[in-house]
């Protein structure tokens, strides 16, 4: 009798934990899934934040993890993109200059890595998360 016991008792605890995880996951489902370290979970990409050096007007930085999708959205408005998933603590006004954009595959996962001037103006450059083929690299 004793084992059976000890049986249901597992069993329940199993069944707990199983609809804990499942119910975490539905939770965290649209969220993005960061590595930790520097990285956090903003909406539904991954941001590291860089400390200011704590310089009158000098600007704050930040990298941003996300999808090509992602990044088409980024491109049709940077500034709507960042103040939405608060990735700074103040939200940004203006962009200055554009870059080009970049070709990205469908699939692939871009770096943007942004600056954020205390007059909150918005500057960016992003970076494929695939090395370039030595063809691409500028030649000095």
């Amino acid at each position: 009798m004793r084992q059976s016991v000890k049986r249901i008792a597992v069993v329940v605890c199993l069944s707990f934990l199983v609809m804990n995880m499942h119910a975490n996951a539905e939770e965290t489902s649209d969220k993005a899934k960061c590595g930790g370290g520097s990285w956090t979970t903003k909406t539904d990409v991954c941001a590291a934040n860089v400390s200011s050096l704590d310089v009158a007007n000098e600007p704050e930085f930040a990298v941003v993890y996300m999808t090509s999708d992602q990044y088409k959205d980024y491109q049709a408005n940077p500034v709507g993109f960042i103040n939405k998933r608060h990735i700074f603590g103040k939200d940004v006004i203006r962009l200055v200059g554009r870059p080009a954009p970049l070709a990205v595959k469908k699939t692939a996962f871009v770096y943007v890595v942004v600056s954020h001037w205390p007059g909150s103006s918005l500057a960016y450059q992003g970076f494929t998360a695939q090395e370039p083929k030595h063809s691409d690299v500028a030649k000095h």
